[in-house]
């Protein structure tokens, strides 16, 4: 009884201590301009969030990660294709220029050349639907699709990071279809030739993806379909084997996905803006008022839960877009069958550029597991 009198008094107190307060501001008619500070903090705070979204992902934003032709990727030079590269204000404000320069002296540029240049030679065949997931944006959802070379039945349906594009799974993609693969690189939401305005961490994708995989089945006879994704890519597969897929997906690959959109969004504000937690708020309301829902949803956890697709779960330790942990968090919260991998020593994504060998076996040793 004693402890139960303890715990009461500090609240009693507090409530009291409030109260107080109120009646002094009202009584010295105060009230007002205090509720004018709120309401500018509120304002500033709100503007904020919808500041740092649209720097981040918005169309034009996620536009800024491929400004490089991919003519000027393929002879390493910028200008070489004698197209101009606009730099608007937040490209100059994050030396967009020179980042770009700098590419050409990574150590993964060459792999990731040697890709685009493959995939040009190509010539992906450009293919949009009409699609229910795009009924928000009055659209159709868009794909590049490359076909093996003999016939074959096996699809592989690819999902790129955010600011990246279809030519940045080419390095991938091309031993795919070298091992007589058909391919389909979806057009992430606000990348590319996708008619949404705002990137939604992978959610919506989700249904787009599921588009996909119902598109293939109409038009081809019995596909085996593989799901590959690659960060932004990667958490929107694993988003995708929450739902409920037909017995023609075999299984998916997610490298470098995060666990939940919450916790990368608070993890990238304070990465990149030096920002505590809180602010993950602000940005979620952003993202509620442009995608029409909480970020809390976007979970690849609550999603994995209820997985049945055999999933391979791909990282690096020294990732820094979506920290290693996550890779725990994913692979123990998964319910279906699988299997997980982790380069050490290398950064977000890099593992298929720099030990391509030990990437493409285990990929393939685990498709090949699936399919009929």
């Amino acid at each position: 009884m004693a402890n139960t009198k303890k715990s009461i008094i500090p609240k009693i107190l507090f409530y009291a201590l409030i109260l107080a307060l109120f009646a002094f501001l009202l009584w010295h008619r105060l009230y007002l301009a205090v509720g004018i500070i709120l309401l500018v903090v509120l304002v500033l705070f709100y503007g904020l969030g919808q500041l740092m979204y649209s720097m981040m992902f918005t169309k034009k934003a996620t536009g800024r990660g491929v400004l490089l032709p991919d003519e000027d990727i393929i002879a390493g030079e910028i200008g070489a294709s004698g197209k101009e590269i606009k730099f608007d204000f937040v490209s100059k404000l994050f030396n967009a220029e020179g980042g770009l320069k700098a590419m050409f002296n990574l150590p993964n540029f060459t792999p990731f050349q040697e890709g685009v240049k493959w995939f040009t030679s190509k010539n992906p065949q450009k293919l949009s639907i009409n699609s229910p997931a795009a009924t928000k944006d009055k659209g159709q959802i868009h794909a590049d699709i490359i076909k093996a070379e003999q016939p074959s039945n096996i699809w592989v349906i690819c999902a790129h990071g955010v600011s990246a594009a279809p030519r940045n799974l080419a390095s991938v993609a091309r031993d795919f279809h070298e091992a007589g693969y058909n391919l389909l690189f979806h057009h992430m939401r606000a990348h590319g030739y996708s008619e949404a305005k705002g990137v939604s961490l992978g959610w919506l994708d989700r249904f787009e993806i599921i588009e996909w995989i119902n598109y293939l089945i109409r038009e081809y006879d019995n596909p085996q379909i593989v799901l590959y994704g690659v960060s932004l890519g990667g958490a929107s597969v694993m988003m995708t084997t929450g739902e409920d897929l037909p017995p023609n997906v075999k299984c998916a690959i997610e490298d470098s996905g995060f666990s939940t959109a919450e916790k990368m969004i608070k993890y990238q504000l304070k990465k990149i803006f030096g920002l505590p937690a809180i602010f993950a708020h602000s940005f979620g309301a952003s993202v509620r008022l442009s995608q029409g829902f909480s970020i809390k949803k976007a979970s690849c956890i609550t999603q994995l839960q209820k997985s049945k697709t055999p999933t391979l779960f791909i990282h690096c330790s020294k990732d820094e877009a979506a920290p290693p942990y996550m890779l725990d968090e994913n692979y123990d919260a998964a319910a279906c069958e699988k299997e997980k991998l982790m380069f050490e020593g290398l950064g977000h994504g890099e593992g298929k550029y720099a030990q391509p060998e030990p990437f493409f076996c285990n990929v393939m040793g685990f498709i090949e597991k699936h399919l009929d």
